[in-house]
Order: C-alpha cells, then structure tokens, then sequence
C-alpha cells in the first residue's frame, strides 16, 4: 500500500469518526481532489480492517458502539480533550470513551465493570476506579 493511500484512508476514517453516523461515499469525499476508485479502495479497506461499516442503502459509519459514538458527539459538541458516555445495562455498567491522543487523532474505546451497590460512595470509589483506569490508558499511550 502506498503511502498517499495510507493518508486518504486514514483522511476517509477520520471523516467517519466525525461524522459520528451513516454518510455516503460521495459525502466523504467532498473536497478531495483524490479519484473515486482511490476513495473506494480506502473506504474498503476501512470496511476490511473493521475499521468501518458498510450498508448498500445508508452508505459507510464508524463500527463503534453506540457508547463510543455518543461519546464522540460529546466531544465534538463541548470541544474536550476527552468525553465519556456511560449507562448501566443488566448488572454491568458500560462506557464508551473518546479522546484525541497525540500521535493518533482520535481514539474510541468501550469499558464494562460491575454496577457499583446503590449509594453515594459506592458510585464515589467506581468513579475512581474508572478515572484510575484512564490515568493507566494515558501512561501506557504515552510509553508505547
């Protein structure tokens, strides 16, 4: 793969990760001066890599979990480093995550733990937990 095809795809992931919902083709790559196979060869790797999904009738999203696309409209829409969307769901306690990282642009990633007991400091000591995973997620980015 050629390098200028490594930049459009990852250009075309991009524009997916702020569309933050179904787009066609034609959408994401309006105002490229690139050619459509080389657009469609990007968007299909993306597809092929996981990256993206692909539905004939709605064109391309992000394949995230709708956690992690929540997430990255609250980013978008408070314009953080980092935003968290979260919900509890059959005992568990789920949370998507989008962030800029530096050397990456922006990352998404999903969460699950226990439901913390009912009461103020039980959700108090879970918050902290949570808070001492992302510390974790930021050293370790920063060592890779």
């Amino acid at each position: 793969m050629s390098q200028g095809h490594r930049t459009l795809k990852d250009r075309m992931h991009t524009r997916l990760m702020l569309a933050v919902r179904w787009v066609s083709g034609a959408e994401l790559a309006e105002g490229l001066s690139t050619s459509a196979p080389a657009i469609e060869d990007a968007l299909a790797d993306l597809v092929l890599e996981g990256l993206a999904e692909f539905d004939a009738e709605q064109g391309y999203r992000l394949n995230a979990s709708q956690l992690c696309r929540d997430a990255v409209r609250m980013l978008q829409r408070r314009k953080v480093q980092r935003a968290v969307a979260g919900h509890t769901f059959e005992g568990c306690y789920r949370i998507g995550v989008a962030e800029h990282r530096a050397g990456l642009g922006l990352v998404t990633w999903e969460l699950e733990f226990p439901a913390p007991e009912d009461g103020p400091d039980f959700l108090d000591l879970h918050m902290a937990q949570i808070n001492q995973i992302l510390k974790f997620t930021e050293q370790g980015m920063a060592h890779a």
